[in-house]
This record gives C-alpha cells, structure tokens and sequence, in this order.
C-alpha cells in the first residue's frame, strides 16, 4: 500500500520538485488508466494458443495488485488463458520472496519441478523462482547480462515455441 499510496510523491521529491497536493489523485488516475492499455508484445496471442493447444495450464505471477490484474487480463483480451493470478495481495508476498512461488506452486497443486517460472525481471522472477526450484525463462530482448544463467533465455516470444 506503501507505494500505492506515494508513488507520486516519491517521484516528485526524486526529481527535486515540489509534490502538488493532488498527488494521490494522480496515483488513482494512474492506476484506474493503466489497465486499460490494450497493447501486447507480438507473439503474445500465438505464443498463449500455442501454449493452450500443447496442454500447458498457466496461471499468473505477479506483484501487482487483485483489481489492477484482472482489469489488464481483460482488456487486453487474455484473461481467458490463465488459470489463477497470484498477486502480491493473495500470497501475502511479493516476488523475489519465496512464499509467493511456495503460495502459487501450492495453489496450483503441481510440484516445483513440473512448473516453469517465465518472466522478464532477473531479480524478481527469474532469481524468485529459481531459488524455490523452478526451472525459468528469461524473457531479455535487450540482452541484459547478470551473474547466473536461467534454465533458458530468449530475446522473443515466439522462440518459446522452441523450448516448450
């Protein structure tokens, strides 16, 4: 709630300028719009059917809020894809920390070593993850260099295709 509630005002005081007062509305205008951005990475539909069609049950780990997730699943019209979505706010964690992974791979009733973390934060995903034993794809189009190596990177969606 921390940054929900001062995520404006922590960004006006970075930048060395005065906060206005309306920096908690700008905060909810934020989040009421954000949502409702339509847009997708290419490959993302083909990938999701691809996925689908192989039997592949996927379920959503994020470190967002309820409301805000399902309001971006829907508008971008892939709701339908995922089984659950397993915010910070129902695992009472957020990603790197391993009780979100614990909290999803319990709710999902799978083993770690039958799920696949793929995600596109080094730290938070991939790290998170990797540290409960999941396998992971690094999802690094910029190809960003960290310390360790993931099950498996790509630069695109579509070369999932390629490993899955």
């Amino acid at each position: 709630m921390y940054i929900r509630e001062n995520r404006f005002r922590l960004v006006f005081e970075e930048l060395g300028v005065r906060c206005p007062d309306s920096h908690d509305q700008m905060g909810e205008m934020y989040l009421d719009m954000l949502p409702r951005k339509k847009h997708l990475l290419d490959g993302t539909r083909e990938v999701l059917n691809y996925l689908l069609e192989k039997g592949y049950i996927m379920h959503v780990v994020t470190n967002g809020f309820d409301l805000i997730q399902a309001r971006k699943l829907a508008s971008s019209g892939i709701a339908q894809y995922f089984q659950n979505v397993i915010t910070f706010e129902t695992a009472n964690a957020k990603k790197p920390d391993p009780a979100i992974f614990n909290h999803a791979i319990a709710l999902t009733g799978c083993e770690a070593t039958d799920c696949i973390m793929i995600g596109d934060n080094w730290f938070a995903d991939i790290m998170g993850a990797a540290a409960v034993g999941l396998d992971t794809v690094f999802f690094n189009p910029d190809n960003k260099q960290f310390d360790g190596t993931p099950t498996y990177e790509v630069r695109n969606l579509l070369s999932l295709k390629e490993i899955l």
